[in-house]
């Protein structure tokens, strides 16, 4: 409740969480033992236990390490029938995936060489914006903060005294007119190939739709 508005918690799916922290410990990332959980999810049959394990990054705090901005995890789902459920996954806007998620930060060299660690240095290109982080379908860019006003100008996140936030969702939709007529948000802009909803109107994200 502390936090600020917006966007605090990204994460990696994986099918072996005690792989992923053998080899993160391993290899110098600081990381959280596996914590293992449950929750109730209703189906027209009754209720069920659907069971996860997470693999948590340990929050930062300089100059001893790198900030990232919110949590970041690996989560491993025991019986993934009981939440990736197609009644659940298909969206008034259109959505059926996410591009990217955007992180700002002062120093984003700090993040790339924290993800090339955790995922190999072929998977970080760098730039002179900052780097992009990038994994399957997805992506994760860090840029600087200018860069990110460069990206999206007024819609673009406050850092509200933050060095480094998670700032931005690039959502793919299958309609941009569908995402339009379910986005009755003030402020959102359509251009010819997105639609950009400002951090005002979504509780301090700014979301990009793209075809």
């Amino acid at each position: 409740m502390a936090s600020p508005f917006g966007l605090n918690g990204l994460v990696f799916g994986t099918n072996d969480s005690a792989a992923v922290f053998a080899a993160l410990d391993a290899a110098g990332v600081p990381v959280e033992p596996p914590l293992q959980f449950s929750r109730p999810v209703e189906l027209p049959d009754g209720a069920h236990d659907a069971t996860f394990r997470i693999v948590r990054l340990k929050q930062a705090v300089p100059p001893a390490g790198v900030q990232h901005g919110g949590r970041l995890f690996f989560c491993h789902h025991f019986n993934r029938d009981l939440v990736w459920r197609d009644e659940w996954r298909h969206h008034a806007n259109g959505v059926i995936g996410v591009i990217r998620a955007v992180i700002a930060a002062r120093d984003p060299a700090g993040l790339g060489d924290l993800f090339a660690r955790m995922f190999g240095s072929d998977a970080v290109r760098r730039s002179a914006a900052g780097c992009t982080l990038l994994l399957g379908l997805s992506q994760f860019d860090v840029v600087t903060r200018d860069a990110l006003t460069v990206q999206f100008g007024p819609a673009a996140a406050s850092a509200e005294g933050r060095d480094t936030f998670m700032a931005a969702l690039t959502l793919r939709t299958r309609s941009l007119d569908q995402a339009a007529a379910a986005l009755q948000v003030p402020g959102a802009q359509r251009r010819a190939d997105r639609i950009v909803v400002p951090a005002t109107s979504a509780f301090g994200v700014t979301l990009e739709f793209r075809p």
